[in-house]
């Protein structure tokens, strides 16, 4: 069945008002599968069912991904759960753009990056030890993502906590301080 330009816009455009409930579009006229997040849940209800809440904001204040993203088994499966586009270095070991931000991905580091931690509700954010394609989402949990040189996301119901270079600072000082206090 071939599709009309004027179907593919409806289309896109209802999608555009139930992305959260899980509506993907298709201008071939075939149907697609539903998400795994059927409907759209609010992030108190997302996380007391069990799943998972993904947030990911841009230095720009843009925020790429808010919303329930189900049962992933790690922090890429979340990100492509949400349908947010990853980029990845030319060696393909780290995520240098999300949702196609920056764009293109940068040559030389300049020291901003996409920083990744997550929470529980009422909690705080906690700079995460391991990268998106090891870690392993906890049920009840929310993974957040931020792109700067300092950041931390920016989520009601999570406190912020010191930014991933203020942490790393803060643990060479403790371990410094160790060192001369053990001896």
């Amino acid at each position: 069945m071939k599709s009309s330009p004027t179907l593919a816009v409806a289309a896109l455009g209802l999608c555009a008002i139930t992305a959260l409930a899980g509506c993907s579009s298709s201008t071939s006229g075939s149907s697609s599968s539903p998400s795994n997040t059927a409907t759209a849940l609010s992030m108190k209800d997302c996380t007391s069912q069990g799943k998972v809440w993904l947030v990911v904001q841009t230095d720009q204040d843009k925020t790429l991904a808010n919303q329930c993203v189900g049962t992933p088994s790690t922090g890429t499966a979340a990100l492509e759960a949400a349908n947010v586009a990853i980029g990845r270095s030319s060696d393909g070991k780290m995520i240098c753009t999300l949702g196609d931000y920056p764009n293109p991905c940068p040559a030389t580091f300049t020291g901003a990056y996409w920083q990744y931690y997550t929470a529980t509700p009422n909690g705080s954010w906690t700079y995460s030890d391991k990268g998106a394609d090891d870690s392993s989402p906890k049920a009840g949990s929310i993974e957040g993502w931020c792109y700067g040189t300092t950041c931390t996301p920016k989520l009601d119901g999570v406190s912020a906590a010191p930014s991933a270079s203020q942490s790393a600072e803060a643990s060479a000082t403790n371990s410094a301080t160790s060192s001369v206090s053990g001896s």
